[in-house]
């Protein structure tokens, strides 16, 4: 299999409707483009695709954006001063299995090594999912506690409560050289 090019680039106008192709693709009851507008134009959610290049043998440079394709987004807020919140995450089922999901995530992880202030990285996740529980975890996600969501039906509007999977990733801080062991020659000495 041939490794795939991509970006992680910050979701504009022009992806949106590729964007909701790839929900109802992903999700048996999708958010709709009224859902994603509200998102887009929220004040407090950031969203975030990933592109690749549809010719293999090109690589990423202003020229090529307009050789790429959105396979994958993901939206996510600040919760607070020390923790990010993953709204919303698919990935186009031609492209699962390829490190699509893995690559959206492990952005948002650097976004934790960014700031001191940061912690961890939290998303909720139907007890149902398995597939998404064992990606999460494979990316380093721990179950932390099971919460009631409440969420709307599709009867009359009617308010259905589910059991979802609090996951969460914490920045733990992994010491790489002497100096961060106070000057240490090696871990063993502290």
């Amino acid at each position: 299999m041939n490794k795939i090019v991509m970006q992680v680039m910050p979701i504009d106008r022009k992806n949106l409707s590729r964007i909701l192709e790839i929900e109802q693709d992903s999700f048996s009851c999708p958010w709709t483009s009224k859902d994603f507008t509200r998102m887009y134009r929220s004040q407090k959610l950031t969203g975030i695709s990933l592109e690749v290049v549809k010719n293999q043998s090109s690589h990423f440079s202003p020229e090529s954006r307009s050789r790429c394709e959105t396979v994958g987004f993901l939206f996510f807020y600040r919760r607070g001063e020390d923790t990010i919140q993953i709204w919303n995450m698919a990935v186009d089922p031609r492209f699962r299995r390829q490190g699509c999901g893995t690559a959206l995530i492990e952005h948002i992880k650097r976004k934790l090594t960014m700031g001191k202030r940061r912690k961890k990285i939290c998303v909720l996740v139907s007890e149902t999912d398995l597939y998404t529980q064992l990606f999460l975890r494979s990316c380093g996600f721990l179950w932390e506690e099971t919460v009631q969501f409440q969420c709307s039906g599709s009867n009359a509007g009617l308010l259905a409560s589910i059991d979802v999977y609090l996951m969460v990733h914490r920045n733990l801080f992994v010491p790489r050289n002497r100096l961060q062991f106070g000057g240490c020659a090696n871990a063993s000495d502290v």
